[in-house]
């Protein structure tokens, strides 16, 4: 027999005998038939949902015998666009997406059609059986979700997305300890909901999410359960804004606050606390940068769920493009600190023009951020010899290498080991090499800097007591290299003869530049990494520390 025959089998399920309406539905089972394909049979299933119905399903399935090959298109043309799919395949088979089709075992839309290749192992083509399922998803799985409940008396919770069409049906592990979604800004968005978040109508409350764009369209929604149609509908929106963003919210009245620029491809965390009889406050990247009194606003309920990526209607005119993570709902007002603590990543750069921001870092070798308590917030190394931290600053920090700048941060230690880096961006295999270095020396600690022909080194005190310790080197490139330790001056060498110190690598925090500095790793801990584009003064110094 000759196998470069294609045959096309369509069904269209408008005789289907339903058994219930309010659980899923059991349906006759449909044969497609050919004397090389033994026996295909699909199944399928009602999802849970009395407003639809399996007549308005169309499967076509085109069985290919030269190549061994079944496509599968599904078409669902009611209303109800959210369908969850699901495929078994016997006998090894596999089954792939064609062309955005929704993956299986998400919820996608369907009311277009969508084509599944089904794929046969060698020897195994002509006996086995297809089932498609439409039906209600899996429940969600206790954990981490990208959205969570934190509340007052501690018994926070992690409450489960459900995601439309095609944004996952579980959080993405984003880097930096972040769980979120990438948004396509076209259809993609995720909702919560549930009797338990709806305390933010009338109460005080707080919420603060992560957010990472390069986007340039304006007016969608960011994070909100407003209808977003009218800024005086209540309920709270936070609005990205074509680059910038803002807040507002509404109930008897409304209010709008305006955040800054956020489209560079940095993560920024943003966050706001309603206190019902006093004000809003907005922060971004755990500054303050605005307050409004809402005490005249009365129910914020909008009656819709938190949506991500789309207003709370999930319906507004434009979708956001970006990621959001660890979206958080406090059912109390944070203070200050604790909206502070909530935006590090435990390295930030400070500008002089004081446009600061949260640098994205990089875990190596399992280190993880902590939070050590009394605003000390970075990471732990362990002896294991394979832990660091990458400062992923995309450009952001090349004014070190001909500009002037400071590096400060926080060390905790009892190690007695010599010669690693506690953080740097040079090759450490020499002295000479271009850019900076603070070397742990088993006990103290000491400032290498190069920039490929010059060297200077500046030695500090003694640091492995297992108390905190404040460690900064300012660098003056028309004068001095300046060393403090704990807010005081410890040495200074002159640098106005140094060039480019310029290494090609990244600021590593446990490890030198290269990431690979022989077997030679800090145990301990650093936290609160700042690098700052300009000298700080003495006095900056000591307030540092003080502070």
């Amino acid at each position: 027999m000759r196998f470069n025959l294609k045959y096309i089998f369509t069904v269209l399920l408008a005789s289907v005998f339903f058994y219930g309406c309010d659980g899923d539905v059991a349906v006759e089972s449909m044969e497609f038939s050919d004397s090389s394909f033994k026996e295909v049979k699909m199944f399928l299933r009602e999802i849970k949902d009395n407003r639809t119905t399996l007549k308005d399903l169309t499967v076509s399935c085109t069985i290919d015998k030269a190549i061994q090959t079944v496509n599968v298109e599904i078409k669902h043309s009611a209303d109800i666009t959210q369908l969850y799919s699901q495929v078994t395949l016997e006998r090894g088979a596999s089954v792939t997406s064609i062309a955005g089709a929704p993956a299986i075992g998400t919820v996608g839309d369907f009311t277009t059609p969508h084509r599944y290749l089904i794929e046969t192992p060698d020897g195994e083509a002509l006996e086995w059986t297809i089932t498609v399922v439409l039906a209600d998803p899996p429940p969600p799985v206790e954990g981490p979700s990208g959205f969570e409940l934190v509340k007052r008396d501690g018994t926070n919770k992690h409450i489960p997305f459900a995601t439309f069409p095609t944004a996952g049906s579980e959080a993405n592990d984003l880097g930096n300890a972040l769980l979120g979604f990438n948004y396509n800004g076209s259809d993609q968005y995720s909702s919560v909901d549930g009797d338990e978040l709806n305390f933010r109508g009338t109460q005080d409350f707080s919420i603060s999410f992560w957010v990472k764009t390069t986007a340039t369209n304006s007016d969608p929604s960011m994070v909100g359960d407003k209808d977003w149609g009218s800024g005086s509908n209540p309920g709270f929106v936070f609005a990205y804004t074509g680059g910038d963003w803002k807040l507002n919210a509404g109930g008897g009245g409304r209010v709008d606050l305006s955040g800054n620029v956020i489209n560079d491809g940095n993560w920024h965390n943003i966050a706001a606390t309603f206190d019902r009889d006093g004000v809003v406050t907005l922060y971004e990247d755990g500054v303050n940068i605005g307050e409004a009194d809402i005490s005249g606003l009365t129910d914020m309920t909008s009656g819709n769920p938190i949506n991500i990526a789309q207003d709370g209607t999930g319906s507004y005119g434009s979708f956001f493009e970006g990621s959001v993570a660890n979206v958080k709902l406090f059912d109390y007002v944070l203070t200050k600190t604790e909206v502070y603590n909530l935006g590090t990543t435990g390295a930030a750069l400070i500008s002089s023009s004081g446009a600061n921001q949260y640098l994205a870092v990089t875990q190596n070798g399992g280190s993880k951020f902590n939070d050590f308590g009394s605003g000390y917030l970075g990471y732990s190394y362990d002896d294991s010899g394979d832990q660091y931290t990458t400062i992923e600053d995309g450009g952001a920090l090349d004014f070190r290498f001909e500009g002037d700048f400071s590096v400060a941060c926080w060390v905790k230690t009892t190690a007695d080991n010599s010669d690693p880096a506690i953080i740097g961006d040079k090759n450490w295999g020499s002295g000479s090499n271009a850019g900076f270095v603070f070397a742990y020396l088993g006990s103290n600690w000491k400032l290498n800097a190069g920039d490929g022909a010059n060297r200077m080194d500046i030695t500090g005190n003694d640091i492995n007591d297992g108390e905190w310790h404040l460690l900064v080197a300012t660098f003056d490139r028309d004068g001095s290299a300046t060393l403090y330790q704990d807010g005081a001056s410890v040495g200074t060498e002159d640098m106005s003869g140094f060039g480019s110190m310029n290494g090609g690598y990244p600021i590593n925090i446990a490890q030198d530049g290269t990431g690979s500095y022989g077997s030679k790793f800090i145990e301990g801990s650093v936290s609160n990494t700042m690098i700052f584009d300009y000298v700080l003064s003495a006095h900056e110094v000591l307030k540092l520390f003080e502070e």
